[in-house]
């Protein structure tokens, strides 16, 4: 009876090791998620003026270059509108991949930044953004709702 309890708390212990693995190589396959940055990835902000931000998207290696843009879209129309403006455009935009791992397994991390400033009323300025449009638009598009 000894042997059997040592065994079964074995195998008990065993199962759990496997189920915490699975987990963790669950969550590290997914691509990233549109959500504040986080472990994985995400959206971040710095405000510059009253309607000047940076904001950035992280991705990770399961996340397209074109995913990360579309959601700092997104994240860039959700503050414009959450402060109280309805227009933004983009004085400066820079698209990388960060390159990790070691010689015989890299990977990369696609990460974009935008400066954006933010109108009230539409400038005169042919590469103005309305942000309700990329809210209705493009965030459907990943299934995500702007919160402003």
């Amino acid at each position: 009876t000894i042997i059997f309890m040592k065994i079964y708390n074995d195998i008990r212990k065993y199962i759990s090791y496997a189920s915490f693995f699975f987990i963790i190589i669950t969550l590290l396959g997914c691509s990233t998620a549109y959500q504040k940055a986080g472990l994985t990835g995400g959206y971040s902000e710095t405000q510059l003026n009253k309607n000047v931000f940076r904001v950035s998207f992280a991705g990770n290696g399961f996340t397209g270059g074109q995913t990360v843009y579309d959601f700092t879209m997104i994240r860039s129309a959700e503050l414009t509108l959450s402060n109280n403006y309805k227009y933004f455009t983009i004085n400066n935009e820079e698209s990388k991949n960060i390159v990790y791992g070691s010689a015989d397994d890299l990977d990369t991390k696609p990460i974009t930044h935008f400066k954006i400033h933010m109108f009230k009323e539409l400038p005169n300025d042919d590469s103005a953004i309305d942000a309700g449009f990329i809210c209705s638009n493009l965030a459907p598009k990943y299934d995500i709702k702007c919160n402003f």
